[in-house]
């Protein structure tokens, strides 16, 4: 199954405080044709949304995926400082159509996430709305809604209905509802199609902001200054947390960490790289893999090779660095 990004609707991040709503796939769809549009842009002038928007998408992918992603004194000290001050709620809503040769389903999944009483952000409103095998006489349905960490509708029947909302009972402030309900089922193969839809969807997102675009070391000033007026009561677990992170991102900007057994197929995935990188630097003749044994890992570094010299990619210039995220993505 393939997924394509059919509409995004964004309210209350940054300078966005009126609802944006881009359309990547403007035609009525009848006979599903990705192809034409595979390429998505966004353009404007600066200051208009377009880094917000990339921002939006971000937020709501780690709030969906990462486990403990609103728990963490960070990312709420993150949300503190993105979420529009006028709105003071943040709201994404995704379409996407899932589809092979002979099916199409398509998808609608929304998150507003909102202040609470003791100041931080929690999810608001989650909801999934789906047509299975579209047709143009079909319009969307309710998957599951969650309204004020509650569970309120779930295309199951009754006594399932009531057994999920146990499970998920008091969580669906603080974690959405797909890694709720994979946290209280037994196998992945119990998921239903549509938490198995949204997780295709989510997995398949890369989204790639410059460094100026992080802000990791404003925000890592913010929570120093409050740990040092006593405010914070998990002062070390945080900072363990932001110590991970750093190491992380320093990790992800300059080497690979690849399983042993997929070694192959990232050599692969480099030589397709190293093509695309040719059409714009012809002058260079490969991408060498560096690797150093790391248990079941190797750390990979990946050095261009111009013949006279080599560049490993993290001393690269900024162009060539930001065709090979582009590339990744």
């Amino acid at each position: 199954m393939n997924v394509f990004l059919l509409r995004l609707r964004v309210n209350g991040i940054k300078n966005i405080s009126t609802e944006i709503e881009l359309n990547f796939y403007n035609k009525i769809i009848t006979k599903f044709d990705p192809k034409p549009s595979n390429i998505k842009a966004i353009y404007g002038e600066n200051g208009s949304g377009k880094t917000a928007i990339m921002t939006a998408i971000n937020i709501a992918k780690k709030v969906v995926l990462r486990h403990g992603y609103l728990q963490q004194t960070e990312n709420q000290t993150f949300l503190g400082e993105i979420i529009n001050k006028v709105n003071k709620e943040f709201f994404i809503e995704f379409e996407f159509a899932k589809y092979d040769d002979s099916t199409l389903d398509l998808y609608k999944y929304s998150l507003t996430l909102r202040k609470n009483s003791i100041g931080n952000y929690e999810i608001a409103a989650e909801e999934l709305d789906v047509i299975y095998g579209y047709t143009k006489n079909k319009s969307f349905a309710p998957a599951y809604q969650i309204k004020d960490g509650q569970l309120v509708y779930l295309h199951v029947g009754k006594d399932e209905f009531y057994r999920i909302k146990e499970i998920t009972m008091n969580r669906l402030r603080d974690t959405p509802f797909l890694l709720a309900i994979m946290d209280g089922t037994d196998s992945a193969s119990s998921l239903s199609p549509d938490i198995v839809s949204l997780l295709l969807f989510f997995f398949s997102i890369n989204v790639y902001l410059d460094e100026e675009d992080m802000h990791e070391i404003y925000l890592i000033n913010r929570i120093l200054a409050t740990f040092q007026q006593g405010e914070s009561k998990d002062k070390s677990q945080t900072m363990y947390r932001i110590i991970d992170k750093q190491l992380f991102y320093i990790d992800s900007k300059g080497r690979d960490i690849v399983n042993k057994k997929d070694f192959t197929k990232y050599k692969k995935k480099v030589s397709r790289l190293e093509k695309f990188l040719k059409i714009f630097k012809r002058d260079l003749r490969s991408i060498d893999i560096e690797k150093r044994d790391n248990g079941d890992t190797y750390k990979c570094e990946l050095v261009l090779n111009y013949g006279e010299f080599k560049v490993n990619r993290e001393f690269e210039s900024t162009g060539i660095k930001k065709l090979m995220r582009i590339y990744d993505a």
